[in-house]
């Protein structure tokens, strides 16, 4: 409510600061819808998956030992969407696609890093569909670990899933449940949820010694190729024809608008031209 007594600046500045009130509590308010509409989701998938486990259990006869629930990717989040994005793609280690593909995408990316997620949300499946599918590119992934212990320990199951061939989707999957940065959030627990909603992927094997936060020699390489790449930040995304020198797209926003697609396009397209 505006005062009659005050300035005409003072009335301008008193009406801005409600406006602005007003936007927040509005975004609060449809955030706050969002968690609740997302913790009934969850709700209801456990409470699916309770339902599921007393009926398999209950049909045995006196004699039966209860069967021990197995982990169903469907309690992990993104779980289906990760795994229909990657299936018939081949995977060898840290690359995605042919490994005989005329042009070579690498991604240097912190598990962490909100913007990766974004990228790895709204670019990735695009690229993967239109590039990598078609036989023309592919993906290698560097993992850099500069935002803490989450960020190692998630590297080295990445590496672990990636002698399986699977380190693609449990990278999907680490981004479509990532947690605030450096919270502690990368428990064992929650890297084994992850790997559990991998299929395909021998979770026991990929924790069978102990994950640590000591940077492993894939982190120390994935440093030293940023290093040499001028690398500054993550995603950072170099293109170039495969085995030759590789080119940083600029101009990355990590936004909606569908923007970045179109400029890892431009990118794609000059090197399998070669213009």
């Amino acid at each position: 409510m505006s005062d009659p007594n005050l300035s005409k600046k003072d009335r301008r500045d008193a009406a801005r600061a409600e406006r602005q009130a007003a936007e927040q509590a509005a975004t609060a308010s449809a955030a706050r819808k969002r968690r609740l509409s997302i913790l009934g989701g969850l709700v209801g998938a456990a409470a699916a998956v309770i339902v599921a486990v007393a009926l398999a259990t209950s049909g045995g006869g006196d004699d039966d030992e209860p069967a021990a629930p197995a982990p169903t990717s469907a309690a992990v989040a993104g779980a289906a969407e990760s795994s229909e994005m990657l299936t018939g793609v081949a995977q060898s280690g840290n690359t995605l696609g042919d490994p005989k593909a005329p042009v070579t995408l690498v991604e240097f990316a912190d598990l962490q890093c909100p913007f990766c997620r974004d990228y790895a949300v709204q670019t990735l499946p695009r690229v993967i569909q239109d590039y990598v599918r078609t036989g023309k590119v592919k993906l290698e992934l560097r993992l850099l670990t500069f935002l803490g212990p989450d960020s190692v320990r998630g590297s080295q199951v990445a590496a672990r899933a990636g002698e399986q061939n699977k380190l693609w989707n449990f990278v999907d999957l680490f981004y479509r449940n990532q947690g605030e940065e450096q919270t502690g959030y990368g428990t064992d627990a929650f890297l084994k949820k992850l790997t559990a909603g991998v299929s395909g992927l021998d979770s026991a094997k990929v924790f069978a010694s102990p994950v640590t936060e000591t940077a492993t020699e894939a982190d120390k390489e994935a440093d030293s190729l940023a290093a040499a790449n001028g690398v500054t930040g993550t995603p950072a995304i170099l293109i170039g024809k495969s085995g030759g020198p590789l080119k940083a797209v600029d101009g990355l926003t990590f936004d909606d608008s569908g923007a970045d697609y179109d400029r890892v396009k431009a990118a794609l397209d000059a090197a399998l031209t070669g213009s």
